[in-house]
C-alpha cells in the first residue's frame, strides 16, 4: 500500500519500525522484496537498534534473512545459532540448575531456588536467538508493577531453557477478585489493581516493549495486593507460534496485523470489562460472532457498576481506529483519578468544612499553606518563552481562574474539595521547583521538558476532575486545554530534536566541563528511555541525535540512572535517618518506592529534604558534590546492587550520582525487622530464616553485606524478610571509634554487630557477615541490642574475646549456633550454607507451614554433626507425631 500510494517507505511507527522491519519480522519475503526494490533502507535501525536483518534472524525467518544478507539459507541458519553466544553478556542471570527444585508435572511450575519461592517458565520451541531477545528485554525491566526476573537456566543438560522469576500469591486478577470480599470486591479495590497495572504497561511502552497478551490473567497479585504484569513476550514469537488473546484482541490484531502499543491499550480496555464482570468472556458470543463484533467496532455490554465517565474511557481505549485510542499515559492518569475518587468517597463521606463565608477565607492554620501565595510563586516560575513554559502558563491561568470562581461562591463546598484544590497547587509548585532545579541553562530545561510536559497534562486532568466534583463549569475557552496541549506537545518534540542538531549552540551557556557532562547524562537518559516520545516522521534525526550524544562525554549511559526530576517524595517525611543516609517514602513512575539519599561529609547540614528543590545542574552548589573517592565507591555499590535479584534482597530500581547521590528501591511496607518483631515476636525465626537465605544468596554472588543488623533487615510489602543497605557503610568515610561511641545512648552505632577484625580496621568479608548475622539472631530473639545500650561491655568483649550471654528466651540449640557463627577467629566460623541448615528444627516446621511440602532441607540429625543427612519436612512431621 505504501508503494501504491507513493508514500515514504522509510516512515516509522512509535517503535521506530519501518515497513521493512515489520515485513522482515513476520516472514513476508514477497513484501520484503517489493519494499527493497522501491528504496526501503535495509540498514535502518529501530529505537532498539535492530535492523530488518536482525529481526528476521531473531524470528528464524531464514529466507528473508538470506535475502537481506546476500547469503545462502544454510549459512544463515548456522550464523543464527552462533549468535546464541551473546548469553555471555548475561552472566549475572545464569543460575545453577542444581539450586532449583520444581515439579515439572504441574501446570504452574512453582518451585524453590536456594530454598526461596519462585516460579519457573520453560521456553519450548523457541529459536535460541528469540530466547536471547526475550532475555534481553525482560532483564532490563525493573519496575514495582512488572514481574521480576531472577535468572535463567540454559545449557546442554536442559532440553529447553528456563526462566526463573518471582512467585506471586494470585496468578490472575480474576482469581484475586473472586476471592475478595466473598466474590463482591469493592470498586475502589478493582480500580486500584487496574491502576497499578497501568503504570507497568506504560513502563513497558516507554522502553519500546509491546506486551501483546493483555488480559486479567496477565495481571498477577502479590501477597501485599500489588498488581504486576506477567506473560510478556508474545509479540516476539515467530508468527506461527503466537497465541493472541482472542477475547481481548484489538480488531487489527484479529485481522492479522502484529500487536502494537495501540493494540495493548485496546486489550487493556477489555481487561477492565473482564475485571468488573468477573468473567473471562464478557462477550458471550461464539468465536465467529465475537470476531465480527470486534471488527465492526462493537464492545461488550457496559457493566452496571461502571459510571458513564468510566465507560467513556473504555470506549476511547477501544476505538476501532488505533490512532483515535487514548495514550497509555492518559489511561494511567485517568485510572488514578477513578481510584482516588472511590477511595475518597469511602473515607470522607462525612468530612465537611467548618462554616465560613468564602473559600478565600481559608486560614494557614487549617490547611498549612496560603493559596494566593502559592499562585504568586507559580506565576514567577512559568514566565519563560519556550513551549513548555507556555504549557505551564496555560495551566497556571486555569488554576487562577478556578480560584477566582471559588472565591465568589456563596455556598460552602465540602472540605475535601478545598483540600483537593490546594493539593493540586502544592503538587504543581513542587513539580515546578523540581524541574527548575536542573538549572536555568537552555540545555538543562530541554532535558527535563519531557517530564514537564507530562506533569502539565496530568495536572490539567486533575483540575478537570476537581472542577467536576466541585460542580464548576468547564465551558469557558480557558478550560479547553486538550487540543492546545497536543499541539504544544508536538512543538516541544520538534524543539528538542532541533536543539540536539546543534550542540555548539546548546552548550554555549555552559562552559564548565562537569556541568556539560551532567547535562549529557540527562539527555542520554531521555533518548535511551523514552525514544517513542521524540518520534518524528522518520527515525533518522533521532538516531543522529542519539549518536551525537553517545560520542561525547566520558560517562556512558547507565541502565540504572534515574534523574532527580523523575522521583517525587515528601521532604518532610523522613521516616529513617542514619549517620550517612536518610530515608524517604516517594513515588517513581506512579509507584510507591523508598528514596535513600546519602549524606555527604562536606554538605554542611547534610540535609536531604531540600535536595530536589535546591540542586542545580546549571550552577549547583559544589559543596554538595561527591569527592572522586566517594563517587567511585557509590558507583561500584550501584553496579553491584543493580545486578542482585532475589526474593530476600530489596530490589533496586535505580540511582542518581549527580549532586547528592540517592537510591530508588523497593518499598518495604512491613518496616524494619526489629520493629516488626515487637508486634509479631512469634515470627522471629521464620524471618531470620528468610534473611539467612538472602545473605546466602549475596555470598553466592561474591558480595559481602558489610553492615548487618536488624534495622538493615526489612519486611517487604510481600511479607518477606529482605536485606538492604549492604555495602553502604563503606560510603561512610569516618572510621569507627569506640571511645567516641562509648556509653552514648543516642549513638548506638553498628559496632555492636561488627566482627572484631572489622573493628580493627580490616575489610568486611563473608566471615564477618556471618558474625554480624549471629548478633542479629541474639537481637531478634531477645528484643534488645547486643550488649545492651552501653559500650563498656563491647570493650570488655574485645579484650576477653567473648560474645553476649545467652538471652533467657534463646534456646540452647540456637545459642550453640550463634557461638559457631561468632567465633573470634574468622576462619573458625561456619558459612551461610551451614547456618541455614543448622537453624533450629522448629524453624523448618514453621517454613513448612508457610511454603508446603515442596522444599527439601538439610536438617541436622545429631546435634549439628559435621556430616548432615538430608530429610524431607514430611519426615520431621512424622517424627513429631
Amino acid at each position: 500500500m505504501l508503494v501504491k500510494h507513493a508514500a515514504d517507505v522509510n516512515c516509522v511507527d512509535k517503535r521506530g519500525w519501518t515497513a521493512l522491519h515489520v515485513a522482515a519480522a513476520n516472514d513476508r519475503i514477497d513484501v520484503v522484496r517489493e519494499l527493497v526494490t522501491n528504496g526501503a533502507d535495509i540498514t535502518a535501525k529501530t529505537f532498539s537498534n535492530e535492523t530488518p536483518r536482525a529481526l528476521a534472524l531473531e524470528q528464524s525467518n531464514v529466507e528473508v534473512c538470506a535475502f537481506l544478507m546476500g547469503r545462502d539459507m544454510d549459512t544463515v541458519e548456522v550464523y543464527g545459532y552462533q549468535k546464541g553466544k551473546v548469553l555471555d553478556n548475561y552472566m549475572e542471570y545464569l543460575l545453577d540448575r542444581t539450586t532449583i527444585q520444581f515439579d515439572s508435572l504441574q501446570d504452574n511450575w512453582e518451585g524453590f531456588w536456594l530454598d526461596s519461592p519462585i516460579e519457573v517458565k520453560e521456553v519450548e520451541s523457541w529459536h535460541p536467538i528469540t530466547f536471547v531477545k526475550e532475555l534481553r528485554r525482560w532483564s532490563k525491566l525493573n519496575h514495582p508493577h512488572v514481574i521480576k526476573l531472577f535468572g535463567i537456566c540454559h545449557g546442554s543438560q536442559l532440553q529447553s531453557p528456563l526462566f526463573v522469576y518471582e512467585r506471586l500469591t494470585y496468578p490472575s486478577l480474576l482469581i484475586y477478585l473472586m476471592n475478595s470480599t466473598r466474590n463482591n470486591p469493592h470498586c475502589d479495590d478493582i480500580w486500584e489493581k487496574l491502576y497499578q497495572g497501568a503504570p507497568g504497561l506504560q513502563y513497558l511502552h516507554d522502553r519500546n516493549i509491546i506486551h501483546g497478551d493483555l488480559k486479567c490473567d496477565s495481571i498477577a497479585i502479590a501477597t501485599n495486593g500489588a498488581a504486576k504484569l506477567q506473560n510478556l513476550g508474545s509479540d516476539i514469537l515467530p508468527i506461527g507460534h503466537r497465541h493472541y488473546p482472542n477475547l481481548t484482541a484489538a480488531p487489527e490484531v484479529i485481522s492479522g496485523l502484529p500487536p502494537s502499543f495501540d493494540s495493548d491499550v485496546y486489550s487493556f480496555g477489555i481487561t477492565i470489562i473482564q475485571a468488573f464482570t468477573l468473567q473471562h468472556d464478557p462477550w458471550h458470543l461464539t468465536s465467529e460472532a465475537h470476531h465480527a463484533a470486534v471488527l465492526s467496532g462493537l464492545l461488550p455490554d457496559k457493566p452496571s457498576s461502571l459510571t458513564c465517565t468510566e465507560w467513556q474511557l473504555i470506549t476511547r481505549m477501544c476505538s476501532p481506529d488505533p490512532l483515535s485510542r487514548s495514550s497509555v499515559s492518559d489511561v494511567v492518569r485517568q485510572l488514578e483519578v477513578f481510584y482516588q475518587n472511590y477511595k475518597n468517597s469511602r473515607h470522607n463521606k462525612t468530612s465537611i468544612a467548618p462554616p465560613r463565608t468564602t473559600v478565600g477565607d481559608i486560614s494557614i492554620t487549617e490547611l498549612g499553606y496560603y493559596v494566593p501565595m502559592m499562585l504568586s510563586e507559580i506565576d514567577q516560575m512559568c514566565k519563560g518563552s519556550n513551549t513548555t513554559d507556555k504549557m505551564t502558563r496555560q495551566l497556571y491561568e486555569r488554576l487562577e481562574d478556578t480560584f477566582s470562581v471559588l472565591k465568589e461562591r456563596s455556598d460552602t463546598p465540602a472540605f475535601p474539595l478545598i483540600e483537593q484544590y490546594c493539593d493540586i497547587l502544592k503538587y504543581y509548585r513542587s513539580r515546578l521547583r523540581s524541574i527548575t532545579s536542573v538549572g536555568n541553562a537552555g540545555a538543562a530545561r530541554l532535558a527535563a521538558s519531557r517530564r514537564e510536559t507530562e506533569d502539565t497534562f496530568a495536572l490539567n486532568r486533575d483540575l478537570d476532575s476537581f472542577m467536576d466534583r466541585a460542580l464548576l463549569p468547564r465551558s469557558s475557552e480557558i478550560h479547553q486545554w486538550r487540543e492546545i496541549w497536543k499541539r504544544q506537545e508536538q512543538q516541544q518534540k520538534k524543539e528538542m530534536m532541533e536543539s540536539l542538531e546543534d550542540f555548539t549552540a546548546l552548550f554555549e551557556d555552559i562552559p564548565n566541563v562537569n556541568e556539560r557532562e551532567k547535562l549529557l547524562t540527562y539527555l542520554r537518559f531521555e533518548l535511551s528511555n523514552y525514544p517513542a516520545r521524540y518520534l518524528t516522521k522518520t527515525a533518522s534525526n533521532f538516531t543522529r541525535a542519539k549518536s551525537k550524544i553517545s560520542s561525547v562525554g566520558t560517562l556512558q549511559h547507565a541502565k540504572w540512572f534515574i534523574p532527580p526530576y523523575e522521583v517525587e517524595f515528601d521532604k518532610f517525611d523522613e521516616f529513617s535517618s542514619g549517620a550517612f543516609r536518610s530515608v524517604h517514602r516517594g513515588r517513581w513512575k506512579h509507584s510507591e518506592v523508598v528514596v535513600k539519599k546519602l549524606k555527604l561529609a562536606n554538605d554542611g547540614t547534610a540535609s536531604f529534604s531540600a535536595t530536589f528543590e535546591a540542586d542545580s545542574l546549571g550552577g549547583g552548589n559544589d559543596s554538595t558534590h561527591m569527592s572522586e573517592e566517594v563517587q567511585t565507591t557509590f558507583l561500584n555499590e550501584v553496579e553491584i546492587w543493580h545486578t542482585l535479584f532475589h526474593p530476600h534482597v530489596v530490589q533496586l530500581f535505580g540511582a542518581c550520582h549527580i549532586g547528592q547521590p540517592f537510591f530508588v528501591c523497593e518499598y518495604a511496607g512491613g518496616g524494619q525487622l526489629d520493629d516488626y518483631l515487637r508486634a509479631y515476636p512469634d515470627q522471629a525465626w521464620i524471618k531470620l530464616y528468610e534473611a539467612a537465605l538472602g545473605l546466602r544468596y549475596l555470598h553466592t554472588k561474591q558480595v559481602s553485606h558489610g553492615d548487618l543488623k536488624c534495622n538493615n533487615i526489612v519486611i517487604g510489602s510481600d511479607g518477606l524478610a529482605k536485606l538492604t543497605d549492604f555495602g553502604l557503610s563503606m560510603l561512610n568515610s569516618g572510621e569507627l571509634n569506640i571511645e567516641q561511641h562509648r556509653n552514648d545512648p543516642h549513638n548506638i552505632g553498628a559496632i555492636r554487630w561488627k566482627a572484631p577484625e572489622v573493628l580493627r580496621g580490616e575489610k568486611a568479608t563473608f566471615a564477618s557477615d556471618v558474625y554480624s548475622f549471629g548478633m542479629c539472631i541474639l537481637e531478634a530473639v531477645s528484643g534488645t541490642y547486643p550488649w545492651g545500650m552501653l559500650m563498656d561491655p563491647v570493650v570488655k568483649y574485645l579484650e576477653q574475646k567473648r560474645i553476649p550471654q545467652r538471652p533467657e528466651n534463646c534456646s540452647d540449640e540456637a545459642y550453640a549456633l550463634v557461638k559457631k557463627m561468632c567465633r573470634f577467629n574468622p576462619t573458625d566460623r561456619i558459612g551461610m550454607n551451614e547456618v541455614v541448615s543448622h537453624l533450629p528444627e522448629d524453624v523448618f516446621l514453621a517454613v513448612f507451614e508457610v511454603y508446603g511440602t515442596q522444599m527439601q532441607f538439610a536438617v541436622p540429625v545429631l546435634n549439628f554433626a559435621d556430616s548432615l543427612t538430608f530429610y524431607s519436612v514430611e519426615c520431621i512431621l512424622e517424627s513429631q507425631a
